[in-house]
């Protein structure tokens, strides 16, 4: 749909715990109307696996070559950083 006719599909992320029914955003970014066949497919779902490690806070933060560049930094040479340091949890 959306290349063939300029309707995308407006991404989210759903809760883990949600358990409610899903509804699927659509944005027409053309003039012309569309009508959906129920019959059709129009969306996927996307199962992402997530981390819920315990994030420790820290008092320093260790240098990196990126440092606090911020935006634009990503070109550069590739970033090693223990900025954040994650613990498993047993069991």
């Amino acid at each position: 749909m959306s290349f063939k006719h300029q309707i995308d599909i407006v991404t989210s992320i759903i809760d883990s715990d949600y358990q409610g029914i899903i509804n699927v955003l659509l944005h027409n970014h053309s003039e012309r109307s569309y009508e959906l066949d129920h019959r059709k497919a129009m969306a996927q779902l996307l199962f992402v696996p997530i981390s819920q490690l315990p994030i420790m806070e820290a008092n320093s933060l260790s240098q990196t070559k990126c440092g606090s560049e911020g935006f634009g930094s990503t070109d550069h040479v590739a970033m090693i950083s223990n900025a954040i340091q994650l613990k498993t949890i047993a069991g």
